[in-house]
């Protein structure tokens, strides 16, 4: 399943000599890719020597059910890591994949072994989590005030497609390369047959999941990526039993600030050329997610799915998170209920540490002709 033609293709990209590309053989570049690439290349081959041994130990966990299935989705800046944390909270109706286990324990066994070795860590007072703590701190803390990330954090899975090198991470690593392109239109512009195989290759990801921590299917697997707004029609297909919630914010709120938070990224890997690249790509991309979201919505979803206003969320926490509880059909425990109270209290504290230029990539006019229509008048007047 792992994309050989285009993982040589970029390989052979990786550096452009422009001084004015993302790309150009800066010092940095040169030990970043000296450093992941090595990185990468190893744990796709642990990794897919465990995955190989699930087919010999567990084929059974191909048959784990999960119809109870929730994808929490939006553009970039629209709220959806702050629901998916929300929900993981309740751990006796939720499950989701980790950070760790994303990237170092996706097989049946790495999982076990894992659970085995946090069993002895919490035995001996925890060394190895706060080690984690700490590892979190120098190599994410650059990123906290702008997406929560960490080892022990629930985390997006679309890192599975590294695995396929199929994902759309890769046109951060990949910048100006338009062989990325097609996954970041995934329904649009990667053909059916190879949708399809995408999806399913996704689907046994899940599988091993439920098969250790939800075997018996009682829980919802949750999912949040802001890259399935582009799949949102392979995943209903995929998920024919699965509930969906996206998240609805005002473009002229989410443009410049992924703008800002791609900028963060690609400074990562590349020396920038300037303090926001890419900004008409970025912009014209969140477009066609927008689309891609409604229709998918309205075409696909349907009475599947629930679409939630940003400012809602945000202003009013614990009443819209009880109406998606309502969605799902669960009664939450009272103990949700009080955390949902004093996440409302924090909620009117909270003021985001993500600085960024609000008008970088808004245009008024085009953002009116080209997405108008989509937004009821409370949103296009978040400007």
């Amino acid at each position: 399943m792992f994309n050989f033609r285009l993982f040589f293709h970029l390989i052979f990209r990786t550096f452009s000599f422009s001084k004015l590309s993302l790309r150009f053989p800066s010092v940095k570049r040169i030990l970043v890719v000296l450093i992941i690439f090595p990185i990468y290349l190893i744990l796709l081959l642990f990794n897919y020597i465990f995955l190989f041994l699930d087919e010999l130990f567990f084929p059974a966990y191909r048959h784990t059910d999960i119809s109870k299935a929730i994808f929490i989705t939006g553009v970039p800046r629209s709220a959806t890591t702050y629901v998916l944390s929300l929900f993981a909270r309740d751990i006796g109706h939720f499950t989701c994949f980790k950070f760790w286990e994303l990237m170092f324990a996706p097989s049946i066994l790495q999982k076990y072994i894992f659970n085995f070795l946090i069993w002895i860590d919490s035995k001996i007072g925890h060394p190895v989590k706060s080690l984690a703590v700490l590892i979190d701190r120098i190599f994410f803390g650059r990123f906290r005030g702008i997406h929560d990330i960490g080892l022990t954090k629930p985390e997006e899975d679309e890192v599975i497609f590294m695995y396929s090198f199929t994902s759309a991470y890769l046109s951060y690593f990949f910048p100006e390369i338009p062989a990325t392109d097609k996954y970041l239109l995934f329904d649009d512009l990667v053909p059916e047959n190879e949708r399809k195989h995408l999806m399913r290759f996704y689907s046994h990801f899940v599988q091993r999941h439920n098969y250790v921590f939800n075997r018996n299917g009682d829980k919802y697997f949750l999912s949040k990526n802001p890259s399935f707004v582009s799949k949102l029609r392979s995943v209903s297909e995929c998920f024919p039993h699965a509930k969906f919630i996206y998240l609805l914010r005002s473009p002229y709120k989410t443009i410049p600030s992924t703008i800002s938070l791609n900028a963060h990224i690609y400074a990562a890997t590349c020396r920038l050329p300037e303090s926001c690249p890419l900004i008409e790509k970025t912009r014209d991309m969140l477009a066609n997610w927008y689309k891609m979201a409604d229709n998918a919505m309205k075409e696909r979803i349907r009475e599947r799915g629930i679409t939630i206003n940003f400012r809602n969320l945000i202003e009013h926490p614990k009443n819209t998170m009880l109406q998606l509880y309502h969605f799902l059909g669960i009664d939450p425990l009272r103990s949700v209920k009080v955390d949902l109270d004093n996440e409302e209290k924090r909620s009117r504290m909270y003021k985001s540490p993500h600085a960024y230029d609000k008008h970088a990539g808004v245009d008024q006019k085009w953002i009116e002709e080209e997405l108008g229509y989509l937004f009821p008048d409370e949103i296009r007047q978040q400007i």
